[in-house]
């Protein structure tokens, strides 16, 4: 076990995008992870206040309500200088553990729940967690080959799930339309599914 702040720094290297009115950004924002879960691409103008410059194997945690979880990898590569919103903590690893495994863990729940309790703020919804104590925190630190097969067996595991997802949210898309297609007499469903559903209500 080790203090997460040992294996990673906190990046705090700031940018005015403004100052480069015309130059295009790729911008970790928080609407931007709670809409797609990727990077919009901004003109400088457009964006408002200081912003953090990340890089690619930054791993950013949401500080703001840790009790919803925003955890994310900058892994895109692109010639696009990197920037993310203030309301998050980057951690830059320092070599001695890897940018896949720290994001897993980070995800963990024992991170999350310890995260969770080292909050100040007078609601929920505004609660921000402490950077200092939140690289106080012990972690544990396999070795590099541990990490990489640890993260690559959890990087299987997700990409399961983001497949299960799809095919849900096509499933349900695909109901929606065949509803209301039905509902508004652009289908008709076969005469014998019809004869069958009403010889099943007269039995009953």
């Amino acid at each position: 076990m080790v203090k997460l702040g040992e294996v990673a720094r906190q990046s705090r290297d700031t940018i005015d995008p403004q100052v480069f009115a015309h130059e295009v950004f790729e911008y970790y924002s928080i609407p931007a992870y709670q809409d797609s879960g990727t990077p919009f691409l901004e003109n400088g103008k457009n964006i408002r206040s200081q912003k953090f410059l990340v890089q690619i194997g930054d791993v950013l945690f949401g500080k703001l309500n840790p009790r919803v979880p925003k955890v994310w990898l900058v892994n895109i590569t692109s010639d696009r200088r990197k920037i993310c919103s203030t309301e998050f903590i980057v951690m830059r690893p320092t070599g001695e553990i890897g940018s896949d495994f720290l994001y897993h863990l980070v995800w963990s729940d024992y991170v999350l729940r310890k995260a969770q309790e080292l909050v100040s703020g007078s609601t929920p919804s505004r609660q921000r967690v402490d950077a200092k104590a939140f690289f106080n925190l012990p972690i544990p630190l396999p070795p590099l080959d541990e990490q990489r097969e640890i993260a690559r067996m959890l990087q299987v595991v997700d990409e399961k799930i983001r497949a299960e997802e799809a095919r849900k949210a096509a499933l349900e898309a695909l109901f929606k339309t065949l509803l209301h297609d039905l509902m508004t007499a652009k289908r008709r469903l076969p005469a014998e599914f019809v004869a069958r559903f009403k010889e099943g209500s007269s039995n009953e």
